[in-house]
C-alpha cells in the first residue's frame, strides 16, 4: 500500500496556467478588479489603484499605474515600489501584454471566454514581505473577442515535487543499501536482506513518481475564435 500510494498520484501535482493572444494591442483594455476602466483602447496611461502600505514606523503612498508602450506592449508600474525601505523588496514594473500580442500567463481559473471578450485577471505582488504582500496589483486584461487569435492552455507538472521526491527516494535507497550491506553487530546479511529490499520498494516507487513529475512533457490546448485568423 506505501508503495502503490505514490504512483496512484503520479500527476496529482500539476499546475494549469492560461494565455490569450490578440493581433491589435491597441485594442485592448486594462480594468480595476471592480471593472473600472484604467486603460481604455488606443490610451497610452492610466491608474489602476492607488493606496497605502504600512512601512516599519509609517504609512507610505503608492500607485500602480497601466500603461502601453509604443511597441503596443501593457504594463502595471509603480514608482513608489521600485526600492521599498526594510524588510520589504519591490517591483518596478511588470509586462502583462507583450508586443506580439501574447499575454503574461494566469492561473486557468482567471482566464474566461466570453461571448463578446476573452478576460484575463491579474494578482501581482508589486512590493513583497518575507510572509506578506502589502502592494497587490489586481488588474483584468480585457480583450475583444473580433481580435482574439487564439486562447492557449497549458497544463505541467510541478517540477519541485518531482525534484523533492527524488531526493528522498536517494536518501531512502542510501539508508537501505547501509542497513543491509554494512556490517551490524547481532545480524546477518541474511536476516537484513529482505528487510532492506522491502524498504527498496517504496524508495523506487517515490524515484519513479518523482522522475515522471520532473521530466514528463507539458500538455497545451489551443482555442481559436470560429474565424480567427492571424
Amino acid at each position: 500500500m506505501v508503495a502503490a500510494a505514490p504512483l496512484a498520484c503520479a500527476g496529482c501535482f500539476e499546475i494549469t496556467t492560461a494565455e490569450v493572444r490578440v493581433r491589435d494591442t491597441s485594442r485592448v483594455e486594462v480594468q480595476s478588479s471592480t471593472g473600472e476602466t484604467a486603460l481604455a483602447a488606443g490610451a497610452a496611461d492610466g491608474v489602476l489603484q492607488r493606496g497605502t502600505y504600512v512601512q516599519v514606523f509609517s504609512r507610505e503612498p503608492y500607485e500602480v499605474r497601466a500603461g502601453r508602450d509604443s511597441s503596443g506592449a501593457v504594463s502595471l508600474t509603480c514608482e513608489a515600489c521600485a526600492d521599498p525601505g526594510f524588510p520589504y523588496s519591490g517591483t518596478h514594473d511588470v509586462t502583462i501584454l507583450d508586443p506580439s500580442g501574447r499575454s503574461s500567463p494566469t492561473l486557468s481559473w482567471s482566464l474566461a471566454v466570453e461571448p463578446s471578450r476573452v478576460v484575463a485577471d491579474y494578482q501581482l505582488c508589486m512590493i513583497q514581505g518575507r510572509h506578506t504582500c502589502p502592494v497587490t496589483a489586481m488588474a483584468r486584461l480585457v480583450a475583444p473577442m473580433d481580435d482574439v487569435v487564439e486562447v492557449r492552455r497549458r497544463t505541467e507538472p510541478v517540477r519541485i515535487w518531482g525534484y523533492l521526491l527524488l531526493a528522498v527516494s536517494g536518501a531512502m535507497l542510501a539508508a537501505m543499501s547501509w542497513y543491509t550491506f554494512a556490517p551490524q553487530r547481532g545480524t546477518s546479511f541474511e536476516d537484513r536482506a529482505p528487510w532492506g529490499l522491502a524498504g527498496a520498494v517504496p524508495a523506487f516507487a517515490f524515484g519513479g513518481v518523482g522522475l515522471w513529475e520532473a521530466l514528463s512533457p507539458a500538455r497545451e490546448q489551443v482555442w481559436r475564435p470560429p474565424g480567427a485568423s492571424e
